[in-house]
């Protein structure tokens, strides 16, 4: 991921957990991160990178923490998909 992806990517989390102070290890639902934010989550994702976040993607390994959430969003990305 680039630094601007991964800009976007924090932006996106801030905006949807209400939070500026946002850890690259610390457990987003600790900070917020329930069902719904999930789905704002995911929308904001699919919309700013423009890629399709499928059922079955959605695992807690992707979206425990900003670093997984990196990790996964960078396979995405690179996988063109």
């Amino acid at each position: 991921m680039t630094d601007e992806q991964r800009d976007l990517l924090l932006g996106i989390v801030r905006r949807v957990l209400q939070r500026d102070d946002v850890s690259k290890d610390a457990p987003l639902r600790d900070a917020g991160l329930d069902s719904m934010a999930l789905f704002s989550l995911i929308e904001g994702l699919e919309e700013t990178f423009r890629i399709e976040v499928r059922e079955e993607e959605v695992l807690p390994r992707h979206f425990e923490s900003l670093r997984a959430l990196e990790t996964y969003l960078a396979a995405k990305l690179g996988a063109g998909v």
